[in-house]
């Protein structure tokens, strides 16, 4: 069964984002969740639904910059 979470960030360095959400599962694969999900959704709270074999959440800056 699917759980539903929410990532929030309190403290972050100077890169402006945006962000993706990659989850690894139980078998060390990772896949995108989301993409372009800015920084200030973090900061505010970013509601996920992930599937019970994750074991590990990235965020990953994709600022060409």
């Amino acid at each position: 069964m699917s759980q539903i979470i929410t990532i929030t960030i309190t403290s972050a360095g100077p890169d402006l984002g945006p962000y993706s959400i990659l989850l690894v599962d139980n078998l060390g694969n990772v896949t995108v969740d989301a993409t372009g999900v800015p920084k200030s959704a973090l900061f505010a709270g970013y509601t996920v639904t992930i599937p019970d074999n994750i074991v590990a959440i990235r965020l990953e800056s994709v600022n060409a910059d």
